[in-house]
């Protein structure tokens, strides 16, 4: 295989197809149009690897007749031995039986007698299927094999996504020219270099192969070449186009087209896995099949059938060119002759026909729902950077991380004084040199005196430790500054187990449900296990930090201190986050896929980094195989827009959509927690555009009219996390969001608390706004106070719904074409006996238990303490719940407006009180300790082994 790969070269110079023939295996099943002399279509079945591919081609007698000359002229170049004699029953069967049929007759063993159509079919596809056995053992160690992997539709690039298991579907494969169309959203591959470049602009324009997928369409520059060269995406936007060509439609004017009556193999032939069975073949005259010219041919599955309302259109379309469009791309693809671009469009609408991306989803978002998911929501920094360590500590395959801000020094797992090797940086680190590969998307800031992350010194950290770890920063800011960020947090590890929500890799985000303020013993840091005090520092360097009273600064010196500890204390942070194992994790993939593909189209980099490919669903039997299942129904949303991910004509904002939807929809009650709370009114004569605001009120204008209970509870910071006094000159920004969140609350006309006075209704009674506050004792005895920061957001709808992510309730994460974000809809089917309203009322476990979660936090009550004691029944109950239900598809999803559909032809489917500041710290320590001695037992050999491993 080595030598094939880099010594090998064809009669084109190019290098020998990594593929070992011996493990192919192929089968001539059926066949149409036998008696045409060109135009007869067989069907060859093909498998490599003892199933690990299968695959179906259908080539033509002319095809079979051009294979077999082409390697007629390179063996008088180098002889080739063994090379098969062609067939002569590959003859037309008329021929035969004028000029030649009593010799061949005996030849085939018939005697004089005069054989059937249907023998004739049969022994010619024998015939042909051992000549392809023959030339596959002559050729399988040359290079003049390469002929015979592209006429069977089998290159580097198959083999390899076979390999990893990356979907079953293989659709066709060969050469087509590529052209970016006008108005489409980025180019095509990488972004060369400025300026001309004549060898650059060769291989641009020189025809590429092409794969189609089970959701996307992907190209190499050869079948021997594994790199990807671009990749083309299905969504709801997909569409196939087919030009019109003014000259056809007059030679058709002149012309008499007359039926041609054939019989059409069975639907099974369109199958795209072999199968053993063979079907009727086609019988008529000679020439039957000349009017199709190899291309919408009934009789051929690998071609278009278009419906009768449809052939005139398809008649007067171009014959070498069609049109691929999605939501960021029109691409024009130009093939050699009809019958390769009629196959090429045949496989692609099969392909998009039966994608679950090409159909509308609900709330108009990107990804669809999916059930029986496994979902655990995570509250603060402690539990989320844990759960998040112990995932990539298993990664085998690949990283995927995607942050506005990442900290490479943050430690996932405290005191660090314990817990060096659980670093970021670290951990990273570790898994590349184990041939992981890690690929880091990060916000690129306008400046760092307006954002301080550093994102460049982030990037040349983690291109430091390994070649395996990939980073890009977005947006690149021209002349013309771009003021949106990305915002969203996610990380997804081998493609199935993913973190997302309001938490980055970074400093400030490490917290306990205790949320301490006071963190002033020694750091511990170079002190052996058994050496290290009780009261190590929890928070050590830039980690120790308070964004009211300064930003992060001198970011390269992770280790110093920002404050003098004996004098401020920390700020709190309250966060949530979402850790989703199966087919939500790779609908994650599939966005971290698209930004990431469009960043490469559209930066210029040094560093030569791969195209990625969005992984296929996990298929029944996998999520078995991987005891992968839950009771959750869940749906990732974004906000997303011609900036952010490269859709020039398409703004996503399918996360507002589904606030608004819950909220309309309750039953009983909202609870809020979110950073911001902007919307639907009016600042100094801007519009507020977001709907949450109205939405909220409609429900309870509602609820008033009907006499019914209904309560949104909302938890906000009590002042933006903004280092400046709020009658300072430098406080402006803060003093405008302020304003604009009172301006939504209560302050006007265009209020919440305003719009409901006007309507007779006392807003007390519906809604509520709480912030959270903590204290704690400084070293010197002076009590001290702070903010909690929450950074969540989050909404529990009725203690069913429940929507984590990354989107503010603001205009920048709301509106779709600003900061993008992700935030993911989960309603869990695993109901419990509940209360509201003093009527008996089903709420779902995840939302519940999220819902009440965050108030035991809130009012000061040792949540790990009750949740230890709760955990044995938990977990007794949610196990027996999960084997009961682990195959359950009988739930239906919750899509009220009926949104949901699949394919490209749109078939439709089914105020913080805290108890004793020391007790408080008390417990933090313990806590940490406690994990730090788990870390050092853990049970899971991998844990054990890195905790053990190299120091």
């Amino acid at each position: 295989m080595l030598k094939m790969s880099l010594t090998d070269r064809d009669e084109h110079n190019k290098k020998r197809i990594p593929i070992l023939m011996n493990y192919l295996k192929l089968r001539i099943t059926d066949s149409a149009h036998s008696l045409s002399q060109q135009h007869a279509v067989f069907r060859i079945e093909l498998e490599y690897g003892d199933g690990l591919l299968k695959w179906v081609v259908y080539r033509e007698m002319a095809d079979f007749w051009n294979l077999h000359g082409r390697y007629k002229v390179a063996n008088l170049r180098h002889e080739i031995p063994n090379l098969p004699a062609f067939p002569k029953i590959g003859l037309p069967y008329w021929n035969l039986l004028k000029e030649e049929r009593e010799k061949h007759m005996q030849e085939m063993g018939m005697g004089g007698k005069e054989i059937s159509k249907e023998k004739f079919n049969r022994i010619q596809r024998e015939r042909l299927e051992n000549y392809l056995l023959k030339l596959i053992r002559a050729v399988m160690f040359r290079p003049e094999a390469n002929r015979l992997c592209k006429f069977l539709e089998i290159s580097a690039l198959s083999i390899q996504l076979a390999t990893a298991g990356a979907g079953a579907f293989q659709g066709k494969q060969g050469y087509l020219s590529l052209h970016v169309s006008g108005g489409s959203g980025s180019g095509i591959s990488r972004k060369g270099l400025k300026g001309f470049h004549p060898m650059h602009f060769k291989k641009k324009h020189e025809p590429k192969w092409f794969l189609v997928r089970e959701s996307y369409i992907v190209c190499v520059d050869e079948p021997d070449d594994p790199t990807i060269y671009d990749v083309i995406l299905i969504d709801s936007d997909f569409v196939i186009e087919r030009p019109k060509r003014l000259y056809k439609q007059g030679l058709h004017l002149l012309q008499h087209h007359k039926d041609e009556k054939t019989t059409p193999f069975t639907e099974d032939l369109k199958s795209d896995t072999a199968t053993t069975s063979t079907s009727p073949v086609a019988t008529g005259k000679p020439g039957d099949s000349a009017t199709f010219n190899g291309a919408e041919d009934p009789a051929d599955p690998s071609t278009t059938n278009s419906a009768p309302a449809k052939k005139k259109a398809v008649r007067d379309a171009s014959s070498h060119t069609f049109y691929v469009k999605n939501s960021e791309r029109r691409l024009r693809l130009v093939a050699k002759n009809e019958r390769q671009m009629d196959q090429f469009v045949a496989s692609i609408e099969m392909m998009a026909k039966r994608s679950i991306w090409a159909g509308k989803n609900r709330f108009d978002s990107f990804a669809p729902i999916r059930m029986n998911v496994e979902a655990q929501w995570l509250v603060d920094g402690r539990d989320y950077f844990w759960n998040l360590s112990k995932a990539i500590l298993m990664a085998k395959e690949s990283i995927y991380i995607h942050d506005w801000w990442l900290s490479p020094e943050l430690y996932l797992r405290r005191p660090p004084a314990a817990n060096e090797k659980w670093r970021l940086d670290h951990l990273l680190q570790r898994k590349a040199k184990e041939g992981v590969k890690i690929f880091v998307i990060v916000y690129k800031e306008v400046s760092n005196d307006f954002t301080p992350v550093e994102s460049n010194y982030t990037k040349t950290r983690l291109l430091g430790l390994h070649r395996n770890i990939h980073v890009q920063r977005s947006p690149s800011h021209g002349l013309t500054p771009q003021f949106w960020s990305h915002h969203e947090k996610m990380c997804v590890i081998d493609q199935t187990i993913a973190f997302m929500g309001g938490l980055d890799l970074c400093f400030g985000r490490w917290d306990t449900p205790g949320h301490v303020l006071i963190d002033d013993g020694p750091t511990g840091m170079g002190m052996a296990r058994e050496e290290i005090p009780d009261d190590v520092q929890i928070w050590t360097g830039k980690d120790y930090s308070n964004g009211r009273v300064s930003d992060f600064f001198t970011l390269s010196k992770p280790e110093e201190d920002m404050y003098d500890r004996n004098k401020v204390p920390r700020q709190p942070w309250h966060d949530i986050g979402l850790q989703l194992v199966g087919q939500p994790a790779r609908d994650l993939c599939r966005h971290f896929v698209q930004r990431w593909n469009y960043l490469l189209r559209t930066k210029n980099h040094t560093r030569l980094m791969p195209f990625l490919l969005p992984p296929a669903d996990f298929t029944p039997l996998e999520l078995a195989q991987k005891r992968i299942f839950g009771t959750c129904e869940a749906q990732i949303c974004r906000s997303a827009s011609p900036w952010s991910i490269g859709t020039p004509n398409k703004v996503e904002h399918s996360i507002q959509t589904a606030y608004i939807k819950a909220i309309q929809l309750s039953d009983h009650f909202v609870y809020i927690e979110n950073q911001f709370f902007i919307s639907s009114t009016l600042v100094e004569g801007v519009v507020i555009e977001n709907k949450i605001g109205d939405a909220l009120v409609s429900r309870i204008i509602r609820a008033h009219h009907e006499g019914t209970a209904w309560r949104a509870i909302i938890v906000i910071p009590l002042e933006p996390g903004y280092p400046a006094s709020l009658d300072s000159a430098e406080a402006g920004s803060v003093r405008l969001i302020l304003e604009c969140q009172n301006r939504t609350i209560c302050r006007g006309q265009h209020s919440i608390f305003g719009r409901l006075r006007k309507e007779g209704i006392d807003p007390d009674e519906y809604i509520t706004f709480f912030g959270l506050r903590g204290w704690g004792k400084l070293k010197n005895g002076c009590l001290t106070s702070e903010a909690i920061y929450i950074h969540a957001k989050c909404m529990v709808v009725d203690d069913r719904v429940a929507i984590i992510g990354s989107a503010n309730i603001n205009e920048r994460s709301q509106r779709g074409d600003r900061d993008s974000e992700l935030a993911c809809v989960i309603r869990d089917t695993d109901m419990m006996e509940s209360t509201m309203g003093g009527r008996p009322y089903q709420v779902g476990r995840f939302a519940h238990s999220l819902r009440v979660r965050l108030m035991r936090e809130h009012l000061g009550i040792d949540t790990d303490e009750m949740e230890a004691r709760e955990l044995g029944l938990d977990v007794r109950s949610r196990d027996s719940i999960k084997s009961s239900q682990a195959h359950s598809t009988h739930s239906a999803p919750w899509d009220p407006d009926r949104e949901q559909q699949q394919g490209m032809h749109e078939t439709q489917k089914h105020g913080h009180v805290k108890g004793q500041a020391e007790q408080a710290k008390h417990t933090a320590r313990h806590v940490a300790h406690e994990i730090a001695n788990v870390a050092a037992i853990e049970s899971d050999r991998a844990a054990q082994e890195f905790a053990d491993g190299s120091r």
